[in-house]
């Protein structure tokens, strides 16, 4: 099978598509996890770190120090295109934070301990951006009993407010969270040039397609419902996908955003 569903998608969001089918011709990996909203243009790819995959996507930038299993994560949204290094596995929190600039550190830790210190949570992986001053952190919490998710949907109302989260993206995030709590969930921390961004994003690995459209009629209305079912059903038939494998929710100062993480398959 020929990267044709690839550029398919790319050309659909106006996004570069040349230096990123080279990226992923260089990587000759079969199969392509993607992360892709249906309220903007904005995806991710992930794929493996080499020095001349990243050569392709961003020349001249050096990744610096690698991690012990680097892997390279690309941001797309409209023409532009960002890269960051992604390193996997467990951190305290006062390590999880080095991928951010050292006058960073101090506030984005005390955000990263308040959710850390949380049940059973640690961080699965931690993103530096490449191509600008940003990194972020995910943190993964483990199916839970109804009791212990109220107490972990308070305290993260509670981080979403402390970093700047506006109030109608949190009181969006309860509903969605009461539909589908319990599940296991990653929540990802931002932190930007001036510290800790007013973000968070929760991605539930138990959704389907019609959930991904609930959830947007919530975030944007019956409008964008529509437009959502529309990029969702293409993108499903375009994979061969009856389901996702997770929903994103990502929260921010402004305007909710909903996306899917599905796997490109058979690229080779």
């Amino acid at each position: 099978m020929s990267t044709q569903r690839l550029t398919r998608i790319l050309e659909g969001r106006g996004v570069p598509v040349r230096p990123v089918l080279r990226a992923v011709e260089a990587a000759g990996e079969p199969n392509l996890y993607m992360e892709v909203s249906a309220l903007s243009r904005r995806m991710t790819l992930l794929l493996p770190y080499r020095a001349e995959i990243l050569e392709e996507l961003a020349p001249g930038v050096s990744a610096g120090a690698l991690p012990a299993r680097p892997m390279l994560k690309l941001f797309l949204d409209g023409d532009r295109l960002d890269v960051a290094l992604a390193a996997v596995g467990e951190v305290p929190p006062s390590e999880a934070v080095d991928v951010a600039p050292a006058s960073m550190r101090p506030a984005w830790v005390e955000v990263l301990a308040a959710m850390h210190g949380l049940g059973d949570a640690r961080i699965s992986s931690r993103l530096r951006f490449l191509t600008h001053q940003r990194a972020t952190i995910d943190v993964f919490y483990r199916a839970r009993a109804q009791f212990v998710d109220e107490r972990l949907a308070t305290a993260m109302d509670q981080v979403a407010w402390r970093v700047g989260v506006s109030p109608p993206a949190r009181e969006l995030w309860r509903s969605v969270h009461a539909s589908l709590g319990g599940a296991g969930v990653t929540v990802t921390t931002a932190c930007a040039e001036g510290g800790p961004a007013p973000e968070l994003a929760f991605m539930y690995g138990t959704a389907d397609w019609d959930e991904a459209v609930r959830v947007c009629k919530l975030a944007a209305g019956d409008d964008a419902a529509r437009a959502a079912a529309a990029v969702f059903g293409t993108l499903a038939a375009d994979l061969e996908a009856e389901r996702m494998m997770a929903l994103q929710v990502v929260l921010g100062p402004g305007a909710v955003d909903v996306g899917a993480l599905v796997m490109l398959r058979s690229l080779k």
